[in-house]
C-alpha cells in the first residue's frame, strides 16, 4: 500500500531534473496523505505555506510542530507526522527556489524533503503491516472461538447426560475421586453415545473411544460439569 512512497534514490537524483524531483516528492506526499485518508491536509498546509512565506516567517529551520498539532487528528497514531509535514514545507521551499532560479538552494531542500517523506512512508507501511497482522490474529481468534462454541454446543447433550448421571448415581457419601466416578459412569455414558449415534446419523455425539478423556476435560473446563461434580463431592474432599 505504501511501497511507492519512498525517498529518492541516488540514481533518481542523478538522472531526474530538479523540476521532476520536486514534482515526484510532492506527488508522493499527496499520495501518502490519501492513503492515510487525510487528503484535505494538503490544502491546509498549502494555505499556511502561502501565508507564512509572504511574511518571511518560514524557512528550512522553522518549527513545523504547530502545524502538526493544528491539522492532524488528536487520535492519529500511525506515526509521528512531523517529518511528513516538514517534508511538505521543504518541498514547497524547494519549488520556490527552483522558480527563483536558485538550484543550489533547491537541491539540498528537496533531498532532505525526500528523505523525510521516505521515512514517513516507511513508518506508515510498518504500522499498516502491524495493524494487518493484528486484524488477522483477531479474525483467527474469532474463528477459533466460534469453532469452540460450536463444538461445545454439539457436545452439550452429552455433558447434560453426564450431569444427570452424576446426580442419580452419586454414592450416599458423595463422589470421592474423579477417576472413580468416571469409571462408574463410563458404561452408561458409552451406552448413551451409542444410542444417540444410531438415532442421529448426520451428527455424531462423540467418539466413544475418547469419551473418558473428554469427561476428564469437561470436569476441568466446562463450568456446569465442574460445578456439579464439586457440589456432589464427599465433604472436605474436592
Amino acid at each position: 500500500m505504501f511501497n511507492r512512497f519512498s525517498g529518492l534514490s541516488t540514481k533518481a537524483i542523478s538522472e531526474w531534473s530538479l523540476e521532476e524531483t520536486i514534482s515526484h516528492n510532492a506527488s508522493s506526499i499527496e499520495s501518502l496523505l490519501e492513503a492515510l485518508e487525510l487528503p484535505e491536509i494538503k490544502g491546509c498546509l498549502q494555505e499556511q505555506f502561502n501565508i507564512h512565506i509572504e511574511s518571511g516567517g518560514l524557512n528550512e529551520n522553522s518549527n513545523f510542530r504547530p502545524f502538526v498539532e493544528m491539522y492532524f487528528p488528536a487520535g492519529f497514531n500511525v506515526f509521528d507526522p512531523y517529518r511528513l509535514v516538514k517534508s511538505y514545507f521543504l518541498t514547497m521551499l524547494a519549488w520556490r527556489a527552483f522558480k527563483n532560479n536558485q538550484p543550489e538552494k533547491a537541491w539540498p531542500l528537496i533531498c532532505e524533503a525526500s528523505e523525510m517523506a521516505g521515512y514517513s512512508a516507511g513508518m506508515a507501511h510498518k504500522s499498516y503491516e502491524y495493524q494487518s497482522k493484528d486484524e488477522q490474529y483477531k479474525q483467527k481468534l474469532s474463528a477459533a472461538k466460534a469453532g469452540g462454541e460450536a463444538r461445545a454446543q454439539k457436545y452439550k447433550h452429552v455433558q447434560e447426560e453426564l450431569i444427570r448421571l452424576m446426580k442419580i448415581k452419586k454414592p450416599e457419601e458423595g463422589w470421592w475421586k474423579k477417576k472413580v466416578m468416571i469409571a462408574q459412569l463410563l458404561p452408561d455414558m458409552e451406552q448413551f453415545v451409542d444410542q444417540y449415534n444410531q438415532e442421529n446419523h448426520d451428527k455424531k455425539a462423540y467418539p466413544k473411544h475418547t469419551l473418558s478423556d473428554a469427561i476428564f476435560r469437561w470436569l476441568r473446563e466446562v463450568p456446569e460439569v465442574r460445578a456439579t461434580f464439586e457440589d456432589l463431592c464427599k465433604k472436605n474432599k474436592r
